[in-house]
């Protein structure tokens, strides 16, 4: 269990949830949340919710100054990562470990599932 309560996640690929994040905004999609049941993308997963607009969902775009996982900017604005990772529900060492394999240089996609923003 996350030792943290899960505000959002956080994607590559931020154009793709964009356009995703807007049709559910319109109306025209739900979130789909699920979770492994054991190790990750060689296992079932469970759904554990299904969000619309009305609970809020949103998507703003993150990045990170010269690629430095410890130099977030959301919408333009600096953050604190450690702030970033707890309400990803992560340690930030965990956090630290989940974007190792990501392009840095590239934005990312924060998905909100609550009305809460950066």
């Amino acid at each position: 269990m996350a030792p943290f309560k899960k505000l959002h996640t956080i994607r590559s690929n931020y154009e793709l949830w964009k356009e995703r994040i807007e049709a559910v905004q319109r109306g025209e999609a739900v979130i789909h949340i699920r979770v492994w049941n054991g190790k990750p993308y060689r296992s079932k997963t469970t759904l554990i919710a299904s969000l619309s607009a009305e609970d809020g969902v949103g998507i703003q775009e993150v990045t990170f100054e010269e690629g430095n996982i410890y130099k977030p900017m959301v919408d333009g604005h600096s953050q604190v990562p450690l702030h970033l990772a707890n309400n990803d529900g992560l340690c930030f060492i965990d956090w630290e470990e989940w974007f190792k394999g990501y392009d840095l240089s590239q934005p990312l996609a924060i998905i909100h599932f609550t009305n809460f923003r950066y």
